[in-house]
């Protein structure tokens, strides 16, 4: 089965922060399954000021092959 995040977007910044934690992301902070093909996010979008400078888009991604299709707008 697979999950998917699909044409969303994300305006919001995120301001909270665990010391250390990896499952912190701009965008969302996990993203994980039972194997590499049951997770992707695609055609997303996200606006350049909730960008945290310090973070990735997905903070905590168990595959690095799952698919991740996020732009940034800028503004």
């Amino acid at each position: 089965m697979l999950f998917t995040i699909t044409g969303c977007h994300s305006g919001v910044e995120i301001f909270y922060e665990v010391p250390g934690a990896n499952r912190m992301g701009s965008f969302v902070g996990e993203a994980a399954g039972f194997g590499p093909e049951t997770v992707a996010i695609t055609d997303c979008t996200i606006d350049e000021d909730a960008v945290h400078e310090g973070w990735y888009l997905v903070g905590y991604k168990v595959y690095s092959t799952m698919p991740v299709d996020i732009d940034v707008i800028e503004e």
